[in-house]
């Protein structure tokens, strides 16, 4: 695949998977094989899992290419650089909160022995009634004995309290993101990391896993006019220009969207208030450009191109002879330019005669008999989605199935495998990673100046 073609066809794969975020686009199309990266069954496998990781792990930024890992620091090394660096508040929660907090601890606990917690009669009570409600319950009661007891539960069993109790405890004390940053440090730890012949990497996974069969694709025909409208105005776009100059026609391809998965990664530990960095280093400035994680890839985009059909160039005509010039070849009179220019001595060429013509002779001419029947034939006909910048191939049932039936086979679901064996995946034949869909990390570090932190 040409560079500067592979800007214009991840814009469109972007803009048909809806657009959101922005594009970021290698400087060069790199090919790429799929392989079921939850489990590389082979150090071959291995080697691809770490490729992808590197694709699509490199750094993104808004208007600028795609960087991939081996260039510039991976995704998941900036991130826990960052989490060991994050420092937490010790109360993340407002005062107003507090008060809400400690009213609700006063509904379901008391001070037992010793000072310790225990609970108190009104959630005791609560869960003495829960636990009766749901043996009736089971027991198959009748209604109206359950309606009867639920009205008694409300009143002498403390319901509503307690369980209003229940839902600000859950709600303050899961707000600290604390120990959610340190499963992310720990799975990012250099010890624990999956390792290829390449080196080490963080797993990133994909879905639809069917997708490794290149068989299961999407079908478009997209005309060059609609791959230059989906181009984004803060995409660079000069090597598309370059590669197009004045062609026309038509592309057909097979593509794909990939979803990008990562349990070591969330942007909401970046939109969380309650850490912060000491040295003052900004993680996001929230505008995709700037800061040391300024937004990460959740799409990746592939393309083959199968077949085409594009004019050559067109040459321009001539440009009209000047009227002010004046017409035949210049003349300069013998001797005005003997003291500037040597004599040459100059060889004429003396033509050869013509050879006398040889006598042709004349064949009549055999009627040729032309086979119709493949001309004649009618092409099938391919039901074809009308989307608004090109023509993709709607999916029917074979299509469907195929691909379920195969993500079933490598998730090992047997009782939704067909018995039939589906055939062998047709070997790649020049699939590309063309681009990555991106999102900004939000605005981080935003420490809330309300909750508690350490000196």
């Amino acid at each position: 695949m040409d560079a500067g073609l592979h800007l214009a066809l991840a814009a469109w794969v972007h803009a048909r998977s809806g657009g959101q975020g922005f594009l970021a686009c290698p400087e060069l199309p790199v090919p790429l094989q799929l392989v079921d990266l939850s489990a590389p069954g082979s150090m071959t496998d291995l080697g691809r899992a770490w490729e992808f990781a590197q694709l699509t792990n490199g750094d993104v930024r808004r208007g600028q290419p795609a960087r991939s890992a081996a260039v510039h620091p991976p995704l998941w090394v900036r991130h826990r650089q960052l989490l060991q660096r994050m420092q937490f508040a010790t109360r993340s929660w407002s005062a107003a909160e507090e008060a809400q907090l400690q009213a609700a601890r006063a509904v379901l606990f008391s001070d037992g022995p010793g000072g310790f917690p225990v609970p108190s009669p009104a959630f005791t009570l609560y869960q003495e009634y829960r636990s009766v409600h749901d043996d009736l319950q089971t027991q198959g009661a009748a209604p109206e004995e359950l309606t009867a007891l639920l009205a008694e539960w409300l009143v002498v069993g403390h319901k509503s309290a307690v369980e209003a109790a229940l839902a600000t405890v859950s709600r303050l004390a899961s707000r600290s993101t604390l120990p959610t940053a340190e499963r992310q440090r720990l799975m990012l730890a250099d010890d624990l990391l999956p390792a290829s012949a390449d080196g080490s990497y963080a797993a990133t996974t994909f879905t639809p896993l069917s997708a490794v069969d290149p068989g299961t694709w999407l079908v478009a025909r997209v005309g060059l006019d609609d791959l230059d409208a989906a181009l984004p105005g803060d995409l660079p776009r000069a090597a598309w220009d370059g590669w197009r100059s004045n062609r026309g026609g038509h592309l057909d391809l097979r593509f794909t969207a990939l979803e990008l998965h990562r349990a070591w990664f969330t942007a909401e530990q970046y939109a969380a208030s309650d850490w912060r960095v000491p040295d003052g280093v900004s993680a996001s400035a929230g505008d995709g450009v700037h800061g040391e994680v300024p937004a990460y890839a959740v799409r990746a985009y592939l393309v083959e191109v199968t077949g085409s059909a594009l004019p050559g160039r067109t040459v321009d005509p001539p440009p009209p002879p000047d009227p002010y010039r004046p017409a035949g070849r210049p003349r300069v009179r013998a001797g005005k330019l003997g003291g500037v220019l040597p004599e040459l001595q100059v060889s004429r060429a003396v033509a050869s005669p013509l050879r006398p013509a040889t006598s042709l002779t004349v064949a009549p001419l055999r009627r040729v008999q032309l086979d119709v029947s493949a001309a004649g034939a009618v092409e099938p006909t391919v039901q074809l989605q009308h989307f608004p910048l090109g023509q993709v191939r709607q999916l029917e049932q074979p299509a469907v199935r195929r691909r379920l039936r195969l993500t079933a086979e490598l998730v090992a679901l047997p009782d939704l495998v067909h018995p039939s064996t589906p055939p062998p995946p047709p070997a790649p034949a020049g699939a590309f990673l063309v681009g990555l869909g991106c999102v900004p990390v939000p605005l981080s570090p935003n420490p809330d100046p309300t909750y508690t932190w350490a000196p």
